[in-house]
């Protein structure tokens, strides 16, 4: 149960992460159930026409629990003793009926409402994001002074339904510091980004799999992983490109790697390359297969530099995210080369290798094309005339990807 293993690992918050149809959902609602329901704040999307986490009349959105975070005690007391003046006996007993006065103060969560406007338009109307964003912000703002421990988990499903692309990071922000103020947080999201910026650590991430829970190693554990590679050690095999980060590693990984391995956590094939070309390839097989139904959970993440492939590799091995990988054999007699070039290979599910760059195999290595813009404007033209070798590498692409599927369904 991932309640258990945050109060295990002592965790303030968690991240259900995952393709579609995995069971992020499913695992909320099969565990905001009982004991645990009643001290949750449970946002929900999918799940919320599930009878079994109703802890009120109405758990569809955050401004709903605004009454029971604010303390209502007094309120309801002074109802109640009004009720309690009306005696109702005499009707009852001599009538058919049973009529009773209820107090609904806790039920309806009604007496108390909140009214938020925006400057972003002349209506100073806020969309169904902006509304969102500053619910979370009337929590955050009550929770900070939450000293009866009324909650201990905040569940939200799905808490970039609706919003701009804009507020991601703002309420990923929000939502850790939340996580502050005496209150778990749990996400299940298909946002890479509100992922990044709401964790502090990969050890905060279930990587939900068949309706399994799949928590990652701590971030120092992956970092320690990625550098168990002889490039990183030996003098000899050292490339400039590492040289320059090596007294940043740490630093390094955490801006450039993690982000690569967040994004893959939300595919089930991640393409990874280097360079302009690349790049261009990987969303030119996108925009020729990504239509097709069964080519909707494939990603790419470009490397910055041959040196830095094992890094992402390993780390993307170690947590059975499947790639294909494209990378140039350069000069593989070198043994600075020659070690990249199996280790690579060593590391992918697929590879495809040029000899010894991608430009020798288009024929362009020698044309005088600027390295950027002149290199995605030449992939444009070749695949707008449907050049041979650019289709026959995107066809090349998609059989490994489907060798990939192959082997992945014999295991089963």
């Amino acid at each position: 149960m991932f309640t258990d293993y945050m109060n295990e690992k002592g965790l303030k918050r968690l991240a259900l992460v995952g393709t579609n149809s995995q069971g992020k959902s499913y695992k909320i609602s099969s565990e905001i159930k009982g004991a645990i329901a009643k001290k949750t704040i449970l946002v929900t999307n999918e799940v919320k026409a599930d009878e079994n986490l109703k802890n009120s009349s109405d758990t569809s959105t955050l401004i709903t629990w605004l009454n029971s975070l604010l303390d209502n005690s007094k309120a309801k007391r002074a109802i109640q003793e009004e009720i309690d003046k009306v005696d109702l006996n005499s009707i009852n007993e001599n009538s058919f009926l049973n009529i009773s006065l209820n107090n609904n103060l806790e039920s309806y969560k009604g007496i108390i409402s909140a009214e938020i406007k925006t400057d972003s338009n002349q209506w100073n109307k806020p969309g169904s994001g902006e509304k969102f964003l500053g619910q979370l912000l009337l929590i955050s703002k009550i929770l900070e002074d939450n000293k009866d421990d009324n909650f201990e988990y905040l569940v939200i499903d799905e808490p970039e339904q609706h919003l701009h692309p804009s507020l991601y990071i703002k309420v990923a922000k929000i939502l850790n510091k939340i996580s502050y103020q005496g209150i778990k947080v749990i996400i299940a999201t298909h946002s890479p980004i509100i992922t990044q910026y709401f964790i502090e650590d990969t050890i905060e991430i279930a990587h939900i799999k068949n309706g399994e829970c799949n928590y990652l190693p701590s971030t120092n554990e992956l970092i320690s992983l990625s550098k168990d590679f002889d490039c990183y050690k030996k003098e000899e095999l050292k490339l400039k490109d590492y040289r320059v980060i090596e007294g940043k590693y740490e630093l390094y990984f955490k801006n450039f790697v993690l982000p690569i391995i967040i994004k893959s956590l939300f595919c089930k094939y991640i393409l990874v390359g280097e360079g302009a070309i690349e790049r261009k390839i990987f969303d030119l097989y996108l925009l020729e297969y990504g239509s097709n139904m069964e080519r909707n959970n494939i990603d790419y993440a470009l490397v910055d530099g041959k040196i830095f492939f094992p890094i992402v590799l390993s780390v993307l091995k170690r947590l059975n995210i499947k790639t294909l990988t494209l990378y140039d054999l350069d000069a593989e007699n070198q043994p600075h080369h020659k070690y990249l070039n199996d280790t690579i290979s060593a590391l992918s599910n697929e590879y495809i290798s040029f000899k010894p760059k991608i430009e020798n195999y288009f024929e362009i290595a020698d044309m005088n094309i600027d390295k950027y813009r002149g290199l995605t404007i030449l992939m444009n033209e070749y695949y707008l005339n449907k050049n041979e070798k650019l289709m026959n590498l995107l066809n090349s692409i998609n059989d490994k990807i489907e060798s990939i599927k192959n082997n992945e369904l014999k295991k089963c």
